[in-house]
């Protein structure tokens, strides 16, 4: 917040006449700034200084984390670098550049069709229509979603767990948990997505747990509804579901051993949401 230079010159005398007393506190080291990330919480950038300040003012100072929707850049990289090898007719690198792509994200723009074309032995053609603009969202969505809607499968409070900061933006949101505890859980995420009808949340449990999750697959009743529970085969077990529009999704990573433990961990949770 910008302050006016009345104030600055306040805080500059109470500075100045508080010099005294603040010689005897107590000193800590505090961080302060800013950390970018994308709507999958991960880190785009960060503007963090360490600062020494009296004790009893520590409080005032924290990282502030700022969502940046959009599109990950190396997404866009990919899909480029894939249409140029289409256009210059080598479908075996267009083939790889589709299939990292995809490793990303289930869907976008023309990747699955072309990925499909050219695992069938044909020739689909390059795409050359602009790139979405930075925080343009898909033709699934509706403008009316709001992200307060999607809180409420992120409690502040699960048991065994402390919540850290929702990551929010226009029609998705995560949250991260911290373990306390008696749990075979060494991380959790609750992944919220809201979507325009009922059919494309079911779609998209599919392209989003089942297909990263496939391992050990199990569909059970939680919570008066059918939950679907899978693991990645090494260290990653998840449950996911549909209820109406929303997409929600569970994942814990396991501190050692089969992923396949974190099951009953996943299942408290899911006790937990409404």
């Amino acid at each position: 917040m910008r302050r006016t230079f009345i104030t600055i010159l306040l805080a500059a005398f109470l500075l100045a006449a508080s010099a005294g007393s603040v010689a005897c506190q107590r000193m800590v080291e505090v961080q302060t700034g800013t950390r970018t990330v994308d709507s999958q919480g991960r880190v785009l950038s960060e503007d963090i200084h360490t600062l020494k300040v009296p004790v009893d003012t520590a409080g005032a100072y924290r990282v502030q984390t700022i969502v940046q929707p959009g599109i990950d850049p190396r997404i866009e990289t990919l899909y480029s670098e894939a249409q140029a090898a289409l256009i210059a007719g080598d479908y075996q690198l267009a083939g790889d550049k589709l299939g990292a792509l995809l490793a990303l994200t289930p869907d976008y723009r023309q990747a699955t069709s072309q990925s499909d074309a050219i695992k069938a032995g044909k020739k689909p053609k390059p795409d050359n229509s602009p790139a979405p603009k930075p925080g343009t969202t898909t033709p699934s969505k509706t403008p009316t979603d709001t992200p307060s809607a999607l809180r409420k499968w992120m409690p502040d409070t699960l048991t065994g767990f402390t919540a850290q900061p929702a990551l929010v933006d226009a029609f998705s949101a995560t949250r991260y948990y911290k373990p306390t505890g008696g749990t075979e859980a060494k991380s959790l995420s609750v992944y919220v997505e809201q979507y325009r009808s009922s059919a494309e949340a079911k779609k998209w449990l599919g392209l989003k747990v089942k297909r990263y999750f496939p391992k050990n697959a199990d569909t059970f009743r939680g919570n008066n509804r059918n939950v679907y529970f899978g693991t990645d085969g090494d260290s990653s077990a998840a449950i996911g579901f549909a209820s109406g529009e929303v997409l929600v999704a569970i994942q814990a990573d396991v501190k050692s051993g089969d992923p396949k433990a974190l099951r009953s961990t996943l299942e408290a949770v899911l006790k937990q949401l409404p």
